[in-house]
């Protein structure tokens, strides 16, 4: 039984044994020295020829590049959102508790009396956690100093990644 190759970019991407031609006209019949082990390519003239172990390598690495960026996007994506919100509305509710916190901690060092809007934002989280407002805006702010220099350090990994496989 002949064997056709398919082809897609002038390289092959499939290749089948079958009794007659398969539908399409991306498929040829495989030359007579066909080779299962080795890779083949279309010239200019649309003549079947071996590519090159150059020609190949080349685009296992341009591959294996784009694989890399997916990966090392996804991860950083990944832990962006952790720190910064999986959503806008997370990301601006973080913000806003931060600001309640900050203003919270100024009174009470300030020893003035707490905004009752900031109050507001921050004590369901503190009655969450059995703990009085002044400590979960402290804890909020140390959380929001975290996520800033987790965020930081990952726009450093990012441009450190992009350089590398540049």
């Amino acid at each position: 039984m002949p064997t056709y190759i398919r082809f897609e970019d002038n390289k092959q991407i499939e290749t089948t044994i079958l009794s007659r031609k398969p539908a399409g006209t991306e498929w040829l019949k495989a030359p007579t020295e066909f080779d299962w082990h080795k890779c083949y390519c279309l010239d200019a003239d649309n003549n079947i020829q071996e590519r090159t172990e150059d020609d190949v390598s080349q685009e296992f690495v341009g591959n294996a590049k784009v694989n890399a960026e997916t990966t090392i996007s996804q991860t950083i994506d990944k832990y962006r959102r952790e720190y910064a919100g999986y959503s806008f509305e997370k990301s601006e509710s973080y913000r806003i508790q931060a600001t309640a916190a900050r203003s919270i901690l100024q009174a009470n060092k300030a020893s003035s009396p707490l905004d009752q809007e900031d109050v507001d934002v921050i004590k369901p989280l503190a009655d969450l956690r059995s703990i009085d407002v002044i400590e979960m805006a402290t804890l909020i702010i140390q959380k929001a100093r975290e996520a800033k220099r987790a965020l930081a350090k990952l726009e450093e990994c990012e441009d450190k990644t992009d350089q590398e496989l540049a």
